[in-house]
């Protein structure tokens, strides 16, 4: 996903100059529960944990967030961005503050997923938080290169995979769509070798220059190599086609014979504990806030797309994805070390 100084600079006045007196303090008085008017009013700053570089394209999307927050209920929203462990740190210190709706924090989906698999130091459990919602929702996408390979649609890969090597370009082990690939080309009996590369649109790149025959990358990361041409959208690992290329509508890999679904997906959470009925609200707050003009500006600057998932179909989500990502763990991980 691509940012723009404009939308950076528009989200961090509000957010980034905050969150540096607000690291060391931890949760004031607040308001745990809704009045009487069925509204909620936190009587302290809201605390967002953010588990990514400032300036990445999840970060952009909290600061928004925060925006929102801060534009609804009159208190300063921090920004804390807490690094490392895929997030198992940022979850950590959200656990040791006692449950409240002002202590929150942005998740990826891999740290309840992939991340507890391939390092056995990550011991998060996703009962332990209350999902509030979702805040983007993102497919990945199976492309190749024509003028390199002469592959053109998702049949002609699986040909070509008939007599050579695949050389596909992803995560490193551990990944996302180095285990997408794993499981893609593992259930076809296809060999393939997985070129890791950093960051999605580097492994596009790879595939455009003829350095890897396919890639499997976030749909938006190879967005302007479909729009050149020098890419195609074979297939995705969607439940539904894919049809946010122009002109394309991308076939799922299990319309294909392939029983693989993955969307990645963040989110906002709290600790377990505080009322369903407070998260609920702040859930339909942040939904309204996406109909301003405000946000629309925001997210447009950002191409960034939200999510509406609730917190149960999150919920739902991720825990479908944690049991898909086990069983490919154990059937081609097994014996890796962790």
């Amino acid at each position: 996903m691509r940012f723009t100084k404009k939308v950076l600079s528009l989200v961090l006045a509000g957010t980034m100059a905050i969150s540096l007196a607000g690291c060391g303090g931890g949760s004031k008085t607040t308001s745990n529960g809704l009045d009487a008017n069925g509204e909620w009013k936190p009587s302290s700053s809201i605390n967002i944990r953010v588990p990514f570089a400032a300036g990445g394209s999840a970060d952009t999307i909290a600061r928004i967030a925060a925006k929102g927050m801060e534009a609804t209920y009159g208190q300063t929203a921090v920004v804390n961005n807490l690094t490392g462990a895929n997030g198992a740190i940022a979850a950590n210190d959200l656990l040791s503050k006692n449950p409240a709706p002002t202590e929150m924090m942005v998740a990826g989906i891999g740290l309840f997923t992939l991340a507890p698999l391939f390092n056995s130091d990550i011991k998060v459990n996703l009962d332990d938080f209350q999902i509030v919602g979702s805040l983007i929702a993102e497919d990945f996408v199976l492309l190749a290169a024509p003028e390199k390979t002469g592959v053109s649609d998702f049949e002609g890969l699986m040909e070509y995979g008939k007599d050579k090597r695949i050389v596909c370009a992803g995560n490193p082990s551990g990944g996302t769509t180095h285990l997408l690939a794993k499981a893609l080309f593992g259930e076809a009996g296809i060999e393939c070798e997985v070129l890791s590369e950093d960051g999605g649109s580097k492994n596009a790149l790879a595939v455009a220059s003829g350095d890897a025959d396919c890639c499997i990358v976030s749909a938006n990361a190879a967005l302007q190599y479909v729009q050149d041409g020098s890419l195609v959208p074979l297939a995705c690992f969607s439940e539904e086609d894919y049809t946010g290329y122009e002109g394309h509508t991308v076939p799922t890999v299990k319309d294909k014979g392939y029983d693989i679904v993955f969307k990645s997906c963040n989110f906002l959470m709290t600790k377990k504990g505080v009322d369903p009925a407070v998260t609920d609200k702040i859930y339909q707050d942040m939904l309204a806030y996406r109909e301003t003009d405000e946000f629309k500006e925001l997210a447009g600057n950002a191409s960034y797309i939200p999510d509406n998932q609730n917190g149960e179909e999150v919920r739902k989500t991720v825990e479908d994805s944690a049991d898909f990502c086990k069983e490919m763990y154990e059937k081609y991980y097994a014996g890796e070390a962790k």
